[in-house]
């Protein structure tokens, strides 16, 4: 397992997360040009997440743990804002 290729995956993993409520709010709005350019992102960096850890099972954790973050910053800071 490569540190910094995992480091990355992590990175990777985090940015979806965060992408997604960008992607969502984009629903939200009918902006379908915002939506379908968020979904094209997710699509990419998904593909790259996907690639490596059929590669090496063992990138999954940092996909996990990425994610987990990802999402728990993204909330945290949108909660903060509106509420």
């Amino acid at each position: 397992m490569n540190l910094w290729w995992a480091i990355a995956i992590f990175i990777a993993a985090f940015v979806v997360d965060i992408v997604w409520v960008f992607y969502i709010r984009g629903i939200a709005r009918l902006k379908a040009l915002v939506a379908a350019s968020w979904a094209a992102v997710l699509a990419l960096i998904g593909c790259f997440m996907v690639v490596s850890y059929v590669e090496n099972p063992f990138y999954i954790i940092p996909v996990a743990l990425g994610a987990f973050f990802g999402t728990y910053l993204a909330i945290w800071y949108e909660r903060g804002k509106y509420g």
